[in-house]
């Protein structure tokens, strides 16, 4: 069953990418999606990273995809979630506008080859739809 969610989940990612990419060519404009603030506080069991979002362009900016070190929070089971999960619902960011998402991360979990510790640093990385990345790393405290 867990396959064929992350299935849909890979597809529908793709379906929004390749919009994005069909919005991008076809308007004229940009997306600048800026990653504001990145934070992290203890939280039971773990950490909760708290991640502010603007859009400083003229297009809309649709978030796709959440990485933590490189990983699709996705591939990360119960050690890493995003709130909201942009995987299933991507989260549109309007020009002038701003977005949070939430990362709860378990302590001592395990993403790729990242096992989350006190004082260890993670990149938190945002993809959209048109195919741009931003980027910021934050220290789990």
């Amino acid at each position: 069953m867990q396959e064929k969610v992350a299935s849909y989940q890979r597809m529908l990612a793709e379906y929004y990418r390749r919009v994005g990419e069909a919005l991008a060519s076809a308007t004229p404009g940009f997306e600048q999606l800026a990653v504001d603030t990145v934070y992290a506080q203890a939280a039971p069991g773990g950490w909760t990273v708290t991640v502010q979002v603007s859009n400083r362009g003229s297009l809309p900016a649709l978030v796709t995809a959440v990485r933590v070190n490189g990983v699709d929070v996705s591939e990360c089971r119960d050690s890493v979630r995003a709130t909201p999960n942009v995987a299933v619902n991507p989260l549109p960011v309007l020009p002038g506008g701003s977005a949070t998402i939430l990362l709860s991360v378990s302590r001592s979990g395990k993403c790729g080859a990242t096992v989350f510790t006190a004082g260890s640093s993670i990149e938190v990385r945002l993809r959209t739809a048109s195919g741009a990345e931003y980027a910021k790393l934050v220290v789990l405290p």
